[in-house]
């Protein structure tokens, strides 16, 4: 099952530059050009479940998935921990994201 953390500790998460991980923007391609969380890969939600998502390959490292509230990402993440991914942290969505955003 996923875990689910808070937008604080996945912020605290990134700080550390020697940690591996990749955060995950699930919302849609107009969704994330309006404004993301700093680094994050864009996988719509819709190719995820279409199996159709150009997924990383490496199902080891830690994978942190948020979208616009909280129910995509959950979404998202139990579709990830289903395919075999092995760390997979859901922080909800970028409403509840204080901290920098990029455009």
């Amino acid at each position: 099952m996923p875990v689910r953390i808070s937008a604080g500790q996945a912020k605290a998460f990134f700080e550390h530059p020697d940690k591996d991980y990749a955060i995950i923007d699930v919302r849609h391609a107009h969704e994330y050009e309006a404004g993301h969380v700093p680094g994050a890969l864009l996988v719509d939600l819709d190719d995820i479940v279409r199996g159709a998502a150009a997924l990383p390959a490496d199902r080891s490292k830690a994978y942190f998935v948020y979208c616009r509230s909280g129910v995509r990402s959950a979404k998202a993440a139990a579709i990830l921990k289903g395919l075999g991914y092995e760390d997979v942290r859901d922080f909800g969505g970028i409403l509840s994201w204080p901290y920098e955003i990029e455009r």
